[in-house]
């Protein structure tokens, strides 16, 4: 019982009990970016390297139309590059099926842009009105750009939970997935950016923001060039824009299952 007690204690003091794990419902949106690797720190799949072209996976799975989704790409630079959405599809990647191209999507320009804290709008905004969350990246100077992805109607490709690990295709779980071969072009030096993902379900009367949350959104984080590790840091982004995101101490999961075994000792016990 004592260890019950102690196992029961330690799960209120670290908020376990409102903490998402790893077997929690699949989101309504995701991201994910092949190769990434996931930054429990950051709760984001973090992809390094050369970033120079990426595949971006934009996910959806719901039980209804999720309307007018757009993808905001923010960055710090001082010069704003143009972004190249290329249709793709997922190829059999670690086992994922996906039938149908996504639509050529508009990039030059974008739909909308801006810099925070010195446009309107300032932050890019929901289908309810509401901006985004800065969520550690949208902070003042950030530039952003947003792109119209399109309805996302289709339920022919398999989803799972895309947090801390590549999951197995759930063929139970059927949604849509759009890749994007993501390049950008006008930059001198490498460049970070961060990705984001929303728009809405139900008419536009009573239209209902959906966010990929902020533990299934992705970004890049290049490693510079020897020449130019002076201005990144100068500009803070000699390690990408994870270096302004907050960091959310969460646990492992090895950490968790510590506790359970703790909590199965005291019944045997």
């Amino acid at each position: 019982m004592r260890r019950i007690a102690i196992a029961l204690v330690l799960l209120v003091a670290f908020g376990w009990a409102i903490s998402p794990g790893p077997a929690q419902a699949v989101p309504m949106l995701q991201l994910y970016i092949e190769g990434a690797q996931y930054d429990i720190g950051s709760e984001t799949w973090v992809l390094s390297g050369d970033t120079s072209t990426v595949r971006l996976w934009t996910i959806g799975y719901a039980t209804t139309t999720i309307y007018d989704v757009r993808l905001s790409v923010a960055y710090q630079s001082a010069t704003d590059p143009t972004f190249t959405l290329t249709p793709s599809i997922t190829g059999g990647y670690e086992g994922f099926a996906d039938l149908s191209l996504p639509a050529a999507v508009t990039t030059s320009p974008p739909f909308l842009s801006g810099v925070v804290g010195e446009t309107i709008p300032s932050l890019p905004v929901l289908s309810d009105g509401t901006s985004l969350q800065t969520h550690g990246i949208y902070e003042p100077g950030v530039h952003w750009q947003e792109f119209k992805l399109g309805d996302f109607t289709l339920s022919d490709s398999p989803t799972g939970d895309f947090q801390y690990d590549v999951p197995t295709p759930d063929f139970t779980k059927m949604g849509q997935i759009n890749v994007y071969e993501v390049s950008l072009t006008g930059v001198a030096d490498p460049l970070a950016v961060h990705f984001d993902l929303f728009d809405h379900t139900g008419a536009s009367n009573r239209a209902k923001a959906r966010v990929v949350p902020f533990s299934h959104d992705a970004e890049t984080n290049p490693i510079p060039e020897p020449a130019s590790l002076l201005v990144w840091s100068v500009i803070g982004a000699a390690a990408g824009l994870g270096a302004l995101r907050r960091r959310r101490a969460r646990w492992s999961k090895e950490n968790r299952n510590a506790i359970c075994q703790i909590i199965e000792q005291g019944h045997r016990a």
